[in-house]
């Protein structure tokens, strides 16, 4: 009962037979979406890549190629493929931001804790203005 355009569009579709109650007709529950898989991360593009010239050609080379179903699930294909090539691409080229970020932090609060110890503050004030702007420019 569906066109081919139809199936185009949603070739994840599955129909369920509910079980009956009342009635001698059984309803159909039609699902067109994929589930949520549960544990799977969330996506997110980071405003710092713009930073790396070597976003662009990571995006180019996995944007380009066409694929053989529907437009819309050219898009969809494209997309969950420069998915894929993003993650990759960060781990490679820049690494675990968070880790880093989290480690910026450390090092900044032992700075800190070491100044506040010292009489001799000055001392200090280069490393507190290097890790300061570590943690900035990340």
């Amino acid at each position: 009962m569906a066109t081919v355009n139809w199936c185009e569009c949603f070739p994840d579709a599955v129909i369920y037979i509910l079980p009956r109650h009342i009635s001698d007709h059984a309803p159909m529950l039609l699902v067109t979406e994929v589930p949520y898989m549960r544990g799977s991360r969330i996506f997110r593009f980071e405003r710092l890549w713009f930073d790396y010239p070597d976003l662009y050609n990571t995006v180019v080379s996995n944007w380009v190629n066409r694929g053989t179903s529907s437009p819309m699930g050219n898009v969809h294909h494209k997309l969950c493929r420069l998915q894929g090539a993003l993650r990759r691409w960060q781990r490679s080229s820049i690494g675990n931001l968070f880790n880093r970020v989290s480690e910026a932090h450390q090092r900044l609060d032992e700075v800190i804790k070491f100044e506040q110890n010292d009489v001799n503050m000055v001392d200090y004030m280069p490393q507190i203005r290097s890790a300061s702007n570590r943690l900035a420019a990340l």
